[in-house]
């Protein structure tokens, strides 16, 4: 059985992919993990150690804009597998290009053999061609007389050249090699792709091609989880408010432990540019004292002994920030951080509160990312009158993913014309106002509203118009005919995914 890393990039052409290997689970196994950015691939592929690596050349988003330069940055690392690997790693490239295109020639000069150019794939030639062994055959055509290798001898020159920069950077320092001509050549990238990807004609071309989905779709095809037999598929939701004191934690919280009460894997996360709430909300001083968030960790690029960012509440894995471990909230924050904070937790469900940043160009990604945003609104009426002037709020509500969330509504502000006009059919649920002393009470008492009196049954009741989107229905079903242990005790079964390699799969980003 051959064990096959996907490196596409896109989620729907994945997607169709794992579907025609699972046909075939006797001759092939898919890794835990999927590519989704080439700065991620050597370092996957070393975990992951795959038989078969599948990779599409344009899908498959670059840190460089160029395309010359992203054929190099391919072709370079390819030829370091073949060298690295030899014959125990198989290379499948995927791409829309000419027969005679001399990259292809290129490529099959270093050995790749299997090689598919067409916008269309007969998936059943797919398997059949990859359940044998490679044949030069099948690529022949795309070798023309006189083989190019000015890729691959443009490629060599860059590398020496970095290697030289880094041979007299090091001389000036007393640092390993390693690290200074690693340190080197990442600067160097990083400047390249600063200056380009700004460009207004790169950032409407990836708009267009659905590219930043691709690059930080944080899918992981075999995290999935088996609750009382039934699969469950990781999603990701996005909540956040137009405006301050709207409830978007508050939301957050009632939606994160409403999930966990069913049984399954939830976290949720606390922008850090949001000011710090959660952690005082339940009481992190008490019950994690030595707790210091993930993004803090990241963006200070150091690690304090004795401190974990580590920390479970009541079934929900707690992303938050610590106001007095040194916290100092950051004006933005990089596509890159969050998605090594994203994959820090093995959740199937993941709730990013972002507050109220949706101004932020971090907030657009991640609403690519999301599978549902949420946006909590008030019935507070020049509030609401911002979501048609602000443009940048406009846009945000245009998006097929949003969703309202009406706090503290009432039955007769659900049908007031301004709101059925304003919130039309995208209003998915309302929360009445809860009663004052019930909602100080949890706080002060550090615990979610849900397990207060009689909150349990009357939440879920009210979330179910979100709970049917994220969980499937038999989950649901369960829960209520009868599944009242269960709901206690939590019970779950992980069949895809052991413990230990969530752990290894989290040390690459860490």
């Amino acid at each position: 059985m051959k064990k096959v890393l996907i490196a596409v990039g896109d989620r729907n052409y994945t997607e169709i992919l794992c579907d025609a290997f699972d046909k075939h689970i006797s001759l092939f196994t898919l890794a835990n993990q999927e590519v989704l950015h080439r700065r991620y691939l050597e370092e996957i592929v070393d975990l992951e150690t795959p038989d078969i690596l599948v990779i599409h050349d344009r899908y498959l988003e670059s840190s460089f804009a160029e395309q010359v330069d992203r054929d190099n940055e391919l072709l370079a690392y390819i030829r370091q597998c073949r060298i690295q690997y030899d014959n125990q790693m198989r290379i499948v490239f995927l791409c829309e290009r000419p027969t005679k295109d001399p990259y292809l020639s290129t490529l099959v000069s270093v050995g790749i053999m299997d090689i598919f150019n067409q916008n269309t794939i007969d998936l059943d030639q797919f398997i059949q061609q990859l359940s044998e062994p490679p044949k030069f055959s099948q690529v022949e055509k795309y070798l023309s007389t006189t083989i190019p290798l000015f890729a691959a001898k443009q490629e060599e020159e860059r590398l020496e050249l970095e290697k030289k920069k880094a041979k007299e950077k090091k001389e000036k320092t007393v640092r390993p090699v390693k690290v200074v001509e690693k340190k080197v050549i990442q600067k160097v990238v990083e400047k390249k792709v600063v200056q380009k990807v700004v460009e207004k004609k790169v950032v409407q071309k990836v708009v267009q091609k659905n590219v930043i989905k691709r690059d930080y779709n944080i899918h992981v095809h075999n995290n999935t989880e088996k609750v009382i037999g039934i699969p469950v598929k990781r999603k990701t939701v996005l909540v956040g408010s137009p405006s301050a004191r709207n409830g978007s934690s508050f939301v957050s919280h009632l939606l994160a432990r409403n999930i966990a009460r069913t049984g399954i894997s939830v976290s949720y996360m606390e922008s850090p540019l949001t000011t710090p709430y959660t952690y005082d909300r339940f009481f992190g001083t008490q019950y994690a004292p030595d707790y210091r968030g993930l993004f803090q960790e990241l963006l200070m690029e150091y690690k304090i002994p004795n401190q974990t960012n580590e920390w479970t509440k009541d079934g929900v894995q707690i992303i938050c920030q610590n106001p007095s471990s040194d916290y100092e909230a950051p004006n933005d924050i990089s596509l890159e951080t969050f998605i090594k904070v994203l994959y820090s937790s093995d959740a199937l469900i993941n709730i990013i509160d972002i507050g109220t940043s949706w101004d932020k160009e971090i907030t657009k990604d991640l609403l690519d990312i999301a599978d549902i945003a949420l946006m909590v609104v008030t019935p507070d009426v020049p509030l609401l009158q911002q979501l048609e002037e602000n443009p940048k709020l406009k846009s945000i509500t245009q998006s097929e993913k949003l969703r309202f969330v009406g706090n503290r509504f009432s039955e007769g502000i659900n049908n007031n014309p301004l709101i059925k006009d304003l919130l039309a059919e995208k209003l998915i649920l309302t929360l009445p106002s809860f009663m004052d002393t019930d909602v100080f009470q949890a706080q002060y008492q550090g615990v979610f509203l849900n397990d207060q009196k009689d909150y349990p049954l009357k939440i879920s009741n009210l979330f179910s118009p979100i709970t049917d989107l994220l969980l499937p229905k038999e989950v649901l079903t369960n829960k209520t005919k009868g599944g009242f242990l269960r709901s206690i005790f939590h019970k779950k079964i992980s069949i895809q995914k052991s413990n230990q390699e969530a752990k290894q799969n989290n040390e690459v980003f860490k």
